[in-house]
């Protein structure tokens, strides 16, 4: 014990706080729509500079503005994306109620309309509707997810359902149905093999 008590003694802890960290999610109101995930990557290149083979993006801030890719096929819901880069980010507000790996649920008021940046990787799957209406999940930044929300209070849930678990679930559905069917029918079934064998003789 003593030789814990000492070494806590003279043991020099640091805590540093990054005062330019970024938040768990943000609006922007400057947005750039390209055609595909090529295009996005050579759009921030052309706003970076490359030190030793890594690229530094020194004139493009994702605080403040975003590039989107076209919403992919599929994706629940349409809209406008629309922004205004005289919008002062100062009279936007996000909170996360609630966060898991699968389901965000996002509380957000926006004094123009804007885009919603999660920096959580982006993932075909990924469905969002803001106050219940389904909104496409853009690919944003190269490797982040946007949606669209418009000026005022919003409520935002993202939930992530990838097309093959609903095919998985689906097939173990039809699964259970063909099964509790055989067994349902198993009793009928040898009832009438039995009612059409010949008699066996004494």
């Amino acid at each position: 014990t003593g030789d814990l008590v000492l070494r806590g003694k003279y043991l020099d802890t640091m805590v540093y706080e990054s005062l330019d960290a970024y938040q768990r999610a943000w609006l922007v109101h400057v947005v750039h729509q390209v055609s595909d995930e090529n295009a996005a990557f050579a759009f921030l290149r052309a706003r970076g500079r490359r030190v030793n083979g890594a690229a530094i993006l020194n004139r493009f801030d994702p605080r403040h503005e975003a590039v989107v890719e076209r919403a992919p096929a599929g994706s629940r819901g349409t809209d406008k994306l629309t922004a205004s880069a005289a919008c002062q980010s100062a009279n936007d507000l996000v909170t996360i109620r609630d966060y898991s790996f699968d389901h965000v649920t996002l509380d957000v008021k926006a004094g123009c309309a804007g885009l919603l940046v999660l920096p959580d990787t982006y993932f075909p799957g990924w469905s969002a509707t803001v106050n219940g209406h389904d909104r496409p999940v853009y690919p944003t930044d190269g490797a982040f997810r946007g949606v669209a929300v418009s000026k005022g209070a919003s409520t935002v849930k993202l939930e992530y359902t990838p097309g093959r678990f609903k095919v998985g679930v689906w097939l173990a559905v039809l699964g259970v149905f063909a099964l509790g069917l055989l067994v349902a029918l198993a009793p009928w079934s040898r009832r009438r093999r039995t009612a059409a064998a010949p008699g066996r003789g004494l």
